[in-house]
């Protein structure tokens, strides 16, 4: 009896000792993963059908439908019809096609003039880059040539005065 007692006073003032195998009823050791009872998996639950629309809301629809010549609520309207691939397909052909257009009138309208104010001819089939090497190479042979002039009128000048 006095080591029950001793032990309830212990258990008012706080100090309880750990548990030890002896109050855990003979268990307490570690458990493994292995050890547990296996559990089947829980079977998938179907998904929830969507629920149709509330009585208030197909009201509404059906307000948004209109009416028909004798007042009554318009409730079935022929659905609208999707495109067709055909449509689709059409649609984006003359869409690129005016893309393509509207490029080429661009590139023909925009070229822009040289720096000295000069008309820039629009040749057609010719590709820009060879335009660019024609012109670099007319503006190379034209410093050129204005180079030559002033080395040889300069050399003149200086000779002369």
């Amino acid at each position: 009896m006095v080591g029950q007692a001793s032990k309830a006073a212990d258990m008012r003032a706080g100090n309880v000792p750990k548990p030890g195998m002896k109050a855990m009823n003979g268990g307490g050791g570690s458990v493994s993963r292995s050890s547990q009872k296996y559990v089947a998996p829980a079977a998938e639950k179907p998904k929830a059908k969507p629920k149709g629309l509330t009585h208030g809301q197909m009201v509404m629809q059906w307000e948004a439908n209109g009416r028909d010549a004798e007042g009554k609520l318009i409730k079935h309207t022929p659905k609208k019809q999707g495109w067709t691939k055909d449509e689709i397909n059409r649609a984006r052909d003359r869409a690129d096609a005016e893309r393509r257009r509207a490029a080429e009138q661009a590139a023909v309208t925009t070229t822009p003039a040289g720096a000295a104010g000069e008309a820039v001819e629009a040749a057609e089939g010719v590709p820009a880059h060879e335009l660019a090497r024609a012109r670099l190479r007319e503006l190379a042979h034209a410093l050129q040539t204005g180079a030559e002039g002033a080395a040889g009128g300069g050399a003149e000048g200086a000779s002369g005065g």
